[in-house]
């Protein structure tokens, strides 16, 4: 009789106790699939972007407008290519080629490559001039994410006056239909020139699961760019914050940034170098 009741006592745990540790487990497993299921891409990690919280993202991208913005293309005509890297410490890391391609004629080719650690990110459009201060874009993209990648497109507006630089741009148009879960994503941006060598900007990005707006600036200080900005949500809660520094060692461009991302404020750093050369055609 007691060796039976030894036997009862030792029975395993009740099934309420299983399934805890059951469902325990499937939420942890979904907070991590959720942590890798959505990769930083360029619009995130771009050093013009991270290091003003993305209030300058919009207005002017130069050679990474086939992202940022697709209308926001260099004055210049000629090839401008750049090289991005960076990272969300710890998880993602990016790796991104772009360019403009523009003649001596109007109208502007673009293409952005962007890669990470679960997929590859194609975008190619054009740009073309709207009178004699503005221009038009547009771009397709596809993401071969395997959790939410597709295709979407995106439309821009670019503006440029004497002190006043106005940027818009629409992302992820058809992604519900073309395979991209991602929701339509609207940014506006405006840079105001307040002297030579300093500029305020202004930002605010809406879709339909949150709202937000970005300050910042960029002043020339010797030789150096420098950028800084913050971004908040409608409740006031910090959802960015960002420095950046541009340099010109040897003629060449290069650009790098440090900054927060995300409700989590998660840690990322970013680095871009651009070339660019005259139309030899």
């Amino acid at each position: 009789m007691g060796r039976q009741q030894r036997s009862a006592a030792t029975v395993s745990p009740p099934c309420t106790l299983r399934v805890g540790c059951v469902a325990a487990l499937a939420a942890t497993v979904t907070v991590c699939a959720a942590a890798v299921a959505a990769p930083l891409g360029l619009f995130d990690l771009h050093p013009s972007s991270l290091g003003t919280a993305a209030a300058l993202a919009v207005v002017s991208p130069g050679a990474t407008a086939a992202v940022l913005n697709c209308a926001a293309v260099p004055q210049e005509p000629g090839l401008h290519v750049e090289a991005t890297a960076g990272s969300r410490l710890g998880t993602d890391v990016l790796l991104a080629f772009s360019g403009t391609l523009a003649g001596r004629g109007p109208g502007t080719l673009l293409w952005a490559v962007t890669g990470g650690s679960t997929y590859l990110k194609a975008t190619a459009g054009g740009a073309a001039p709207l009178g004699s201060r503005g221009s038009v874009g547009g771009a397709f993209a596809y993401d071969s994410d395997p959790l939410h990648g597709g295709g979407s497109f995106s439309l821009g507006l670019h503006v440029s006056g004497r002190v006043l630089e106005l940027g818009m741009c629409v992302r992820r148009l058809g992604a519900s239909l073309l395979g991209d879960g991602g929701p339509v994503a609207f940014d506006v941006a405006a840079l105001l020139t307040a002297t030579p060598r300093f500029a305020l900007g202004f930002a605010a990005q809406m879709d339909k699961t949150s709202r937000e707006v970005a300050f910042g600036a960029q002043a020339s200080i010797w030789s150096a760019l420098l950028r800084w900005g913050m971004s908040l949500d409608t409740g006031g809660s910090i959802t960015g914050a960002g420095i950046g520094l541009g340099l010109t060692p040897l003629g060449v461009p290069v650009n790098v940034a440090l900054g927060l991302v995300g409700t989590s404020l998660a840690p990322c750093a970013s680095i871009s170098s651009s070339l660019a050369s005259a139309p030899w055609w």
